[in-house]
Formats: structure tokens, C-alpha cells, sequence
């Protein structure tokens, strides 16, 4: 029956460790898309910028004229493990 007990509790511990690890490449790879996005599109005329914007923004929820919420979605790439 301990055993039991301590098997569950490690499984819970090793899912919160992998949500963890995953979580932190998840921001990384959101920070570097960013980063990469903000450069390539100072390098774009208006019309272009409104495309690739369009390409990523799926909905915008507007709640005031001063505030909005921008629901869409950044492209990473997943690592498969080997």
C-alpha cells in the first residue's frame, strides 16, 4: 500500500518537473519569435506587415477604445524526443 502512495506521488512530482521544463523552452522559443518578428518586420512596407499580422491574429476582442485582446496563435517548433 506504500508503495502505491509513493508511486503516485512521484508520478506527480515527474509531471510537474516535465510541465515545468516544457513550460520554460515554451517561453524561450515565444521570446525568440518575438524577438525574430520584431526585426523582420521593421524590414516590411505596411501592406506586408498587415499580412503577416493577418497570419497570426485570429480574433480581436475589443472592450473599450482603449483596450483589446489579441487572440491568435505563434508557430514553434516541437522537439520530438529521440
Amino acid at each position: 500500500m506504500k508503495e502505491r502512495k509513493i508511486d503516485k506521488k512521484l508520478r506527480g512530482v515527474e509531471e510537474k518537473l516535465y510541465y515545468t521544463l516544457n513550460r520554460l523552452i515554451l517561453i524561450k522559443d515565444i521570446v525568440y519569435f518575438c524577438n525574430l518578428a520584431k526585426k523582420k518586420l521593421q524590414n516590411l512596407n505596411l501592406e506586408e506587415k498587415k499580412k503577416s499580422l493577418k497570419l497570426l491574429i485570429d480574433k480581436i476582442i475589443f472592450y473599450s477604445h482603449k483596450k483589446a485582446i489579441l487572440r491568435g496563435h505563434i508557430p514553434i517548433i516541437k522537439e520530438e524526443n529521440p
